[in-house]
């Protein structure tokens, strides 16, 4: 698991690029989704948002193959490659800012820092540090079975939603209106110190009532949570990189035990 929170640490920190470029070019959303990310894993490329430039439409994704930050057209045509290991984040930008300058777009909003604060982790001010094959290829893994477990809730719920990466918690998640007053946020989570690993949440949002966490059913491996923040949890640790099957199963008994108990 070490080698998983690793590699979401700095990718975490690698996105933000990512999204300053959403942010500085894509047009604005209330609930900032214009900033946020898709992993696609057919590609393996974390992909922004397309921008539209005078002559064409471009968009910067990090590809995971070897942890370069790429402009692309919407032909997939590779515009520009910039490496990131044993760079800082300032010389990553400013070769970031060259296919911007390229394509007439002012740069100014884009060395803006963001509007949040991600944490601030203990290699922030050093230079990009070479991720291990297994370091990735484990992000892979849990980002793959994070994408499958939403698809299989919006299957579940007979809904659709983008399912998408929020550069501000680098959590993958959906949201999903079940009606005017209900609303379900599911996703895979960070680390942080209300689980102590990286966990798959369920929540419930109403809009007119309360809802009494401790009523529900104990659940088979997650657990629910009712203090500042208030769902179910699954840490990935009751899961396996070793074996697929087993963690999707578990996760889609998750799924199962808290909508049921959400939905009746």
């Amino acid at each position: 698991m070490n080698n998983y929170i690793q590699a979401d640490q700095q990718l975490h920190r690698l996105c933000q690029i990512i999204a300053k470029a959403n942010r500085s070019f894509v047009p604005e959303k209330e609930d900032d989704s214009h900033t946020n990310l898709g992993f696609n894993p057919d590609t393996l490329n974390i992909e922004g948002r397309w921008i539209e430039t005078n002559s064409i439409n471009i968009r910067l994704v990090l590809r995971l193959t070897d942890v370069c930050l790429v402009w692309q057209n919407e032909s997939g045509d590779v515009l520009q490659t910039i490496s990131t290991a044993k760079k800082n984040i300032t010389e990553i930008e400013e070769q970031v800012e060259e296919t911007l300058e390229r394509f007439q777009l002012d740069t100014k909003s884009f060395r803006e820092p963001l509007h949040f604060q991600i944490p601030e982790y203990a290699f922030m001010n050093q230079p990009v540090a070479l991720l291990s094959r297994l370091a990735l290829n484990e992000w892979i893994f849990w980002r793959t079975l994070a994408n499958q477990a939403c698809a299989y809730l919006l299957d579940k719920l007979n809904r659709t939603a983008k399912i998408r990466i929020w550069p501000h918690h680098f959590d993958t998640g959906i949201y999903v209106e079940i009606d005017q007053d209900y609303g379900i946020g599911f996703g895979l989570a960070i680390k942080d110190d209300m689980v102590g690993a990286p966990y798959f949440y369920a929540t419930l949002n109403t809009a007119n009532q309360s809802v009494n966490y401790a009523e529900f059913d104990k659940l088979s491996d997650g657990i629910w949570l009712h203090n500042d923040w208030k769902g179910a949890v699954l840490s990935i640790k009751k899961l396996s990189f070793r074996n697929r099957e087993h963690s999707m199963a578990t996760t889609k008994t998750f799924i199962d035990e808290v909508m049921e108990c959400y939905l009746q």
